[in-house]
């Protein structure tokens, strides 16, 4: 991949460029911003084109030289790469212990290293005091890039004050149509309302499009506005399908997350409903109005400040049934 694939992040592109032009490329980066919007990809097309050997003052990966093939391949003995483990709900000190461990031996092939820490905002403490020390004393040509989530509240402040931190913005609808068309998958199509409701994210579109996915969203939405609900029942069958769609905690509260998504963006274009800003097209115009006419404007200002609350509970790893079941007391209309 070079940086005329990479759609959408042309300010940041031309950020890089400019400071590798002028030498004064940072040891530490923090890049941030919401989920999908590809800032692991950004992260290992700028670690391609740092390590690339006939890389001039575009910054650009050649795509021929052994360094970019063997970045591309993800076999870079100098691109190093660390992720909280499939099995943790965190990112762990044995996974940052052992990328600290390889930075400070000299590269491999040219005088520089990069490291990719994703998942970095789930370090635990041990994890992150265990990785400052390397971003107080960093190796020699090497280049630290953290992948953090939509802001950098998960950090420590240590750790944020020794980064650059970059932000990431949502793509337009066309680019995240362009994202999903360029990709040879899902097998299964990305409807226009999931592509409204991811707000710029291409990776958040096609996992709101998952049959599975957009069935369970789609129940709970129905539920929602139905003449008369009942909150805790509500509530209840939102944790029901938690279970039955995921069996871990962790997963639970991804795809919790991913629902509480689901609502605030529905919530959003509801107000702009109410504001006059109507969307065209059927298949996003249909949940919305229906959005529109159970909620006030005032109810849906409440809502969403409701459903935000919610998630950054959820996020800070609350008693999830205590949160979802709180939430529904709050914005479960009753007929």
């Amino acid at each position: 991949m070079s940086w005329n694939r990479m759609l959408g992040h042309d300010r940041l592109i031309k950020g890089f460029q400019a400071v590798w032009t002028n030498q004064r490329l940072g040891q530490a980066y923090l890049f941030i911003g919401p989920r999908g919007v590809g800032k692991f990809t950004f992260a290992r097309e700028l670690a391609r084109a740092i390590l690339c050997e006939k890389s001039g003052p575009g910054l650009e990966a050649c795509e021929q030289c052994r360094s970019c093939i063997l970045a591309g391949a993800g076999t870079h003995p100098d691109l190093l790469m660390a992720a909280k483990p499939e099995d943790k709900n965190e990112l762990v000190i044995a996974v940052i212990r052992d990328l600290c461990e390889q930075l400070v031996r000299k590269p491999a092939l040219g005088t520089r290293k990069v490291a990719i820490v994703d998942d970095a905002g789930e370090m635990n403490e041990e994890a992150a005091n265990c990785f400052l020390k390397t971003l107080e004393e960093p190796a020699p040509g090497s280049i630290l890039i953290l992948i953090g989530g939509p802001s950098a509240d998960r950090q420590l402040r240590t750790i944020q004050s020794r980064c650059q931190i970059i932000h990431f913005a949502g793509l337009s609808e066309s680019n995240v149509r362009q994202v999903i068309s360029s990709r040879k998958e899902p097998e299964y199509s990305v409807d226009e309302l999931s592509i409204a409701l991811a707000a710029g994210s291409p990776g958040l579109a096609i996992e709101f499009a998952e049959p599975h996915f957009r069935e369970l969203r789609q129940q709970l939405v129905a539920d929602l506005l139905k003449p008369r609900s009942d909150a805790f029942a509500w509530a209840e069958q939102w944790l029901k399908s938690l279970e039955n769609f995921s069996k871990d905690t962790a997963g639970q509260r991804v795809t919790s997350r991913m629902l509480i998504r689901v609502l605030i963006e529905l919530a959003r274009l509801a107000w702009h409903w109410h504001l006059g800003d109507r969307a065209g097209n059927a298949e996003i115009s249909g949940p919305v109005s229906q959005f529109a006419q159970r909620f006030s404007y005032a109810q849906l200002d409440q809502l969403l400040f409701r459903l935000q609350k919610t998630d950054e509970q959820i996020d800070r790893m609350l008693q999830m049934n205590y949160a979802i079941e709180s939430m529904a007391m709050d914005i479960v209309p009753v007929g």
